[in-house]
């Protein structure tokens, strides 16, 4: 994808209030550079007070969510993005709980016979 293609902004969700904190926020700078680098106009946004804001206000044509840790993990942002109608890049609000859960997620991973 090149921004040629693409108009507008990406947004990499990265931080957050997770003691992975600072290893979200790496990977978050990281996915920026790479997305930078293929020409895409990237913006990081923490994942704190001001987001919804920020998001409403200038919408980006896709969010990336690199928050590590229960919030980010759990599908709780992406049902958010979901009800913010925004698109983002990764698996569904429920397939996230229910890979979070690992209790259930060994319980679908053995009834698949794996």
């Amino acid at each position: 994808m090149s921004s040629s293609t693409t108009s507008g902004r990406v947004v990499v969700l990265a931080g957050g209030l997770s003691p992975e904190r600072d290893v979200s926020l790496r990977s978050g700078r990281r996915v920026a550079e790479a997305l930078r680098v293929a020409g895409l106009t990237v913006d990081v946004l923490d994942a704190d007070a001001g987001l919804l804001a920020s998001l409403a206000a200038d919408r980006p044509v896709c969010v990336v969510p690199l928050l590590h840790g229960a919030p980010g993990e759990d599908g709780a942002v992406r049902g958010v993005l979901e009800a913010l109608g925004l698109p983002y890049v990764g698996s569904t609000p429920e397939v996230c709980r229910t890979s979070f859960d690992k209790p259930v997620a060994s319980a679908r991973v053995r009834a698949a016979g794996i």
